[in-house]
């Protein structure tokens, strides 16, 4: 949509026009969502063996899975455990006892992230669910699994950064990742 030469651009009349969506006002609340997520995760109850995983795979799609690339990114930077991510029904290479994986889903219906959780249990991984419900949150709950659960009401892509600030509390918690409070707050 063009904007004409005669609108003002500082009216704010003219933004809420503009942005139907409002994602306007979503990317205003990115903040405390973040920070709503890394106090949920800072408060999620996880074994203390959990720590001495040697590497940590994250299984999701679309959005779920950006914030999984973005923690392995600066996972890398900090030279942690590898944290890989696959989107995919299957996972290419064995997980065992030692791996911590963690299953994303916005929906928790996402059929690839429901396959990786199940193979992921079967193979006695360290599995931890973040989901908004479905399929997987009640999968989570019928096998005991730890569950984050994404509870803010945006559309998945907007959901990004509370699933990462999900993840890297749950990394930081372990010790995985380097990430500290005065970080985020």
């Amino acid at each position: 949509m063009a904007i004409n030469a005669a609108h003002n651009l500082d009216d704010p009349g003219l933004y809420i026009s503009l942005d139907r969506s409002g994602l306007r006002e979503r990317l205003r609340d990115l903040p405390n969502h973040c920070l709503a997520a890394w106090r949920k995760a800072q408060a999620c109850s996880l074994p203390r063996a959990w720590s001495s995983c040697d590497k940590v795979i994250i299984g999701g799609m679309g959005g779920s899975a950006i914030a999984g690339d973005l923690a392995a990114d600066l996972a890398a930077s900090h030279d942690t455990v590898p944290i890989l991510v696959v989107r995919d029904l299957r996972l290419p290479f064995a997980i065992d006892q030692r791996t911590l994986f963690i299953a994303c889903s916005y929906s928790g219906h996402t059929q690839e992230t429901l396959s990786l959780f199940n193979h992921a249990v079967q193979t006695g991984a360290r599995t931890i669910v973040v989901s908004g419900g479905g399929q997987l949150t009640q999968a989570a709950e019928d096998k005991d699994v730890p569950i984050l659960d994404v509870d803010i009401s945006v559309e998945p892509r907007s959901a990004v950064g509370y699933n990462l600030m999900l993840l890297l509390g749950v990394l930081q918690r372990l010790g995985l990742v380097p990430t500290g409070e005065e970080e985020v707050t």
